[in-house]
C-alpha cells in the first residue's frame, strides 16, 4: 500500500514544528523608525488596542538570541498594523524581523544607573559629558533603560554613543528625577563590548531544517521548558537510561511523548519564559504517538549481529612470502597465541577500551540535575562503538547531508553578506553549478574570489602610482600634489564575475562520491534495523506505524 502524500507532508510539518514562528498578536514585524529616539516604540492604534496597551505604557521587546530591551509605547496612524517602529541595535534584529512585545507594568524607578561612553565616539571631545549630553537626555523624560542597552545622544555638533553598564534595580528601571546617574570610569572599547554581536545564530545556517529541529528538541527545549516534560510524565532526553530491553522501552516512551509535544508546538513559544497551563493540561500521549515511536525506534534487543569470517587463506595468495610472514607475526600470531606475547598483546586495544569505558562511566554519572548535553561529530559513523549508540547514550544520530541548491544559495549569501559584490554576479547560477560542494568548499571559492579582487585592487593602485610618478617627473611637479588632484574611485570596488570564474578554476570537492556512498550505506543499514516497528498493529485500528514514516525524508537523517 502506497504512503499517503498528505500524511507525509503532515509528518514533515510536525518534525520541524519547533522552527516555525508561532501565531500570536504579540509578535510584530520590525519597521523603520521615523524617530531617532532610542527609548520609544511606535505602533498603530489598532495594534495597541489588540495588545491592551495605552500611550506611554512601558513594554519589553524581545528580539533574537535572547536579546531584549524596554521601551515607551507611542501610537501613530501611519504605522502599518502588525508592525512596530523602533531602533534595532539592542535586540540584535534587522528590518523585517519579528519581535515579541509584552506589557511591563512592574518596572520600578531606578535608584542609580552607571553609564559610560564609547571611546571612538568621544575622540577629540573634552569637558563634562554629563552636563552636555546625559542631563538633557534624561531630564524629566522618565526613560526606561535596561542593563546592556546602547543609546545615542546628540549634543552640539556631535553624537556620542553610551552604554548602560549597571542598573539598580536590575535589569530594568525607569530613570526618574531621583535617579543618580554615575559616569565614573574609562570609556569603553567598542570592539570588545560588541564582540558577541558577530556570534553565529540559527539564522546564519543554510538548510538543514530537520537536523536543526532535532538539535533544538534535544538541547534547547529541555533547558528552556522542563515543565513540558514534567507535565507529560517523562524525563527530558539525556543520558539517564541504560541497558537493553528496559532502555528500549524508556526510549520508546520518550519518543512517543516527544511526538505529542511536537504536535503542540504551534501553541508553544520557545522564546517565552512561561507556557499556558491549558497547553500543559492538554498534553497526553495517544496510541498514534506510540505507533509513530515504534515506526522510528530501533530496539537494541532485536538487532541482529552478523560476524563475517574471511574464507581466504594464506595459500590463496601467491608470492609475497616475506610480506605474508610479517603479517602473520604482527597480526595472526598475537591473536591466536596471546599467551606467548605476555602482556604486550592488545595493548593498543586495551587503551581504546579504557577510553571508551571512561566515556561511558562519565555519561552514566550524569543525572537530571546536571544540564550537560553530549554532542559529537564524526565523518566515520561506521567506526562508532555500538555501546555508545545504545538508548540513553548517544542514541540520536543526525545526518547532516551535503547542501542542496537552496542551502548552497543560503550559504553563499551568508558568506558574502559583508562583501561588495558586482551586480553582474549571479549567486543563483553559482549555487546551481556547485552541486556536491560542502559549506567549506563554497567558503574557499568565495575567499579565493575575494583575494583575487584584493590583488587586482592593489595592482591597480601600484600601476596608478607608477603613472603618477612618471608624470610628476616629466612635469617637474610634486608627486603628493598630483596624487591629491588625481584621487579617484577604486578601480576594483567589488568582487566581479571574472574573479569568481577564476576562483572556480581551482574549486574542488572535499567530500568524494565514495564518502557519500559510505554514509548512505550506513544510513540504509540503520533503516533496515527498524523493521520491528513496521510490524506493529493496533487492536483498535489495525494500522501500522509505517504510515508515519516518509521514506523520502530518510535520506536526510540517520535516525
Amino acid at each position: 500500500m502506497a504512503d499517503d502524500p498528505s500524511k507525509a507532508v503532515q509528518d514533515d510539518s510536525t518534525a520541524t514544528a519547533i522552527l516555525r514562528q508561532k501565531r500570536s498578536p504579540n509578535r510584530l514585524q520590525v519597521d523603520e523608525s521615523p524617530s531617532d529616539d532610542n527609548s520609544v516604540a511606535i505602533l498603530h492604534p489598532t495594534t495597541m488596542e489588540a495588545l491592551g496597551l495605552f500611550r506611554g505604557d512601558t513594554v519589553i521587546v524581545r528580539g533574537k538570541r535572547r536579546k531584549d530591551t524596554v521601551l515607551i509605547c507611542l501610537s501613530q496612524d501611519d504605522i502599518e498594523e502588525g508592525k512596530i517602529a523602533m531602533n534595532k541595535g539592542n535586540c540584535a534584529i534587522k528590518l523585517g524581523d519579528l519581535v515579541h512585545v509584552s506589557a511591563a507594568n512592574d518596572i520600578k524607578y531606578g535608584k542609580r544607573i552607571h553609564v559610560l561612553p564609547f571611546a571612538d565616539s568621544i575622540e577629540g571631545l573634552s569637558g563634562n559629558l554629563f552636563d552636555v549630553y546625559l542631563r538633557p537626555y534624561f531630564l524629566e523624560a522618565y526613560r526606561p533603560v535596561r542593563k546592556g542597552d546602547v543609546f545615542q545622544v546628540r549634543g552640539g555638533m556631535r553624537t556620542v554613543d553610551f552604554k548602560v553598564v549597571e542598573v539598580d534595580p536590575s535589569p530594568y528601571c525607569i530613570v526618574a528625577s531621583e535617579t543618580v546617574i554615575h559616569t565614573e570610569g574609562d570609556p569603553l572599547d567598542r570592539e570588545a563590548e560588541e564582540a558577541n554581536l558577530n556570534d553565529v545564530g540559527y539564522d546564519d545556517l543554510g538548510g538543514c531544517r530537520k537536523q536543526l529541529a532535532q538539535i533544538r528538541e534535544l538541547v534547547e527545549l529541555p533547558l528552556r521548558h522542563p515543565q513540558l516534560f514534567k507535565a507529560i510524565g517523562i524525563k527530558p532526553p539525556r543520558a539517564d537510561t541504560h541497558g537493553y530491553v528496559g532502555a528500549d522501552m524508556a526510549s520508546l516512551c520518550s519518543e512517543a511523548a516527544m511526538q505529542q509535544i511536537r504536535e503542540k508546538m504551534d501553541l508553544i513559544d520557545l522564546d517565552e519564559d512561561t507556557i499556558d497551563a491549558e497547553v500543559l493540561d492538554s498534553l497526553g500521549v495517544t496510541m498514534e504517538n506510540f505507533r509513530f515511536a515504534l515506526g522510528v525506534n530501533n530496539p537494541s534487543a532485536l538487532r541482529e549481529t552478523v560476524v563475517e569470517i574471511p574464507t581466504t587463506t594464506w595459500d590463496d595468495i601467491g608470492g609475497l612470502e616475506k610480506v605474508k610472514r610479517e603479517l602473520q607475526e604482527t597480526v595472526q600470531y598475537p591473536v591466536e597465541h596471546p599467551e606467548k606475547f605476555l602482556n604486550s598483546a592488545g595493548d593498543g586495544g586495551g587503551s581504546s577500551d579504557r577510553v571508551l569505558n571512561q566515556i561511558l562511566t562519565e555519561m552514566d554519572g550524569m543525572n537530571a540535575k546536571k544540564n550537560v548535553f553530549i554532542i559529537g561529530a564524526t565523518n566515520r559513523p561506521d567506526q562508532i562503538d555500538s555501546a555508545l549508540l545504545r538508548p540513553g547514550r548517544l542514541d540520536q544520530l543526525i545526518y547532516i547531508p551535503l547542501p542542496d541548491e537552496e542551502s548552497r544559495l543560503s550559504i553563499l549569501r551568508a558568506i558574502l553578506r559583508k562583501s561588495p559584490i558586482d551586480p553582474r554576479v549571479d549567486i543563483n547560477f553559482l549555487a546551481k553549478n556547485t552541486a556536491g560542494f560542502s559549506g567549506a568548499d563554497l567558503t574557499e571559492i568565495c575567499q579565493r574570489a575575494a583575494k583575487l579582487a584584493i590583488r587586482a585592487s592593489i595592482e591597480a593602485d601600484m600601476r596608478r602610482e607608477r603613472e603618477l610618478k612618471e608624470k610628476a617627473e616629466a612635469a617637474g611637479q610634486d608627486i603628493d600634489l598630483m596624487e591629491d588632484e588625481n584621487e579617484g574611485e577604486d578601480e576594483v570596488p567589488a568582487i566581479t564575475v571574472e574573479h569568481f570564474e577564476e576562483a572556480m578554476r581551482f574549486a574542488r570537492r572535499s567530500v568524494s562520491d565514495a564518502d557519500i556512498r559510505r554514509y548512505e550505506m550506513f544510513s540504509t543499514t540503520l533503516q533496515q534495523s527498524r523493521s520491528f516497528g513496521n510490524n506493529f498493529k493496533s487492536e483498535q485500528t489495525g494500522n501500522t506505524g509505517a504510515a508515519f514514516q516518509n521514506e523520502a525524508d530518510d535520506d536526510d537523517l540517520y535516525a
